[in-house]
């Protein structure tokens, strides 16, 4: 039988740039978003009192490589969850931290400028496209215009091979990647977008929640999140197109739960697909509802 043993990593003296910017995982806001905007974040040597959280932690690594977390306080608990996530997956969580910002648009919003450089010799269609995306206010939202019409784009730029300008660079992981480095194929793909998109709806300022459905029993809602094959949205929703045309929630994010560390711990939750799968039970969409709009979470038992 394989022994269990315990490997303990003091962080006492090795906070770095990593641990210093990857605690901030854990303070990210729920809610759909493509780009938030404003400065990146300066990334500096560790502070004193950074150095101080991580003299109160331990993480404590089992043989299979699983990390046990011991601090003092909420705070070291969070800084020691970043630091030991950096540890193993330094390399995927620095694009991510990117994604999980909801800054795919900011980065990749070249897409925009590339169609307006030439905006005045574009076709009509051309210029409304410009105009969507220019007055689009950068969230995958129930109730936001531009986002159907940067996925698309987006995703047939990444089916075209397109690539980024600049690569990811660990030592500015929040700003990389970023920019379109094909200009002439993101206009391809936005003028194959906007045919597809005038001929499918009829209009490039299509209401996300108006094609993107959550369907459960006879609830039929308006639902928020894009699929994590385009990037850049904080909830991941993969969908299925039905015969009506639109696009219904069928995977990813299936619940969120949120714990207040408390003596005991305070929990609520919501699940995405309810609690029963029996259409005649009133609970087989009950939570669905709720997930959609967040408006009220329920208490869970720790």
């Amino acid at each position: 039988m394989k022994v269990n043993v315990l490997l303990e990593t003091p962080l006492m003296g090795r906070t770095n740039r990593i641990a210093v910017w990857l605690p901030m995982l854990l303070s990210l806001p729920f809610g759909p978003a493509f780009a938030r905007g404003g400065d990146d974040p300066v990334i500096t040597a560790a502070t004193a009192d950074e150095e101080e959280i991580a003299s109160s932690v331990t993480i404590r690594r089992d043989t299979f490589g699983v990390p046990h977390i011991l601090a003092d306080t909420e705070e070291a608990a969070a800084f020691g969850h970043g630091y030991a996530s950096a540890e193993g997956h330094i390399l995927t969580l620095a694009p991510l931290f990117m994604q999980a910002r909801g800054e795919s648009a900011a980065h990749f919003g070249s897409v925009r400028i590339a169609a307006a450089e030439n905006a005045e010799e574009a076709s009509a269609d051309f210029k409304e496209a410009v105009d969507v995306l220019s007055t689009w206010d950068n969230t995958g939202a129930r109730d936001s215009k531009g986002a159907l019409l940067f996925v698309t784009i987006m995703r047939k730029y990444w089916e075209h091979g397109g690539a980024t300008a600049v690569d990811w660079n660990e030592d500015l992981p929040v700003s990389t990647p970023s920019g379109i480095g094909n200009t002439e194929l993101a206009r391809r793909c936005l003028a194959d977008a906007v045919r597809e998109m005038k001929k499918k709806y009829g209009s490039l300022a299509v209401t996300w929640g108006d094609v993107h459905r959550l369907r459960r029993g006879k609830l039929d809602v308006p639902i928020a999140g894009v699929s994590e094959d385009v990037m850049g949205a904080f909830r991941n929703i993969d969908y299925r197109e039905e015969p009506d045309g639109k696009f219904v929630a069928v995977g990813e994010d299936s619940y969120v739960l949120a714990v207040e560390f408390t003596s005991p711990p305070t929990a609520y939750s919501i699940v995405a697909y309810s609690q029963s799968g029996d259409p005649t039970s009133p609970h087989h969409a009950d939570q669905s509802a709720l997930f959609v709009s967040l408006v009220r979470w329920i208490p869970t038992t720790c």
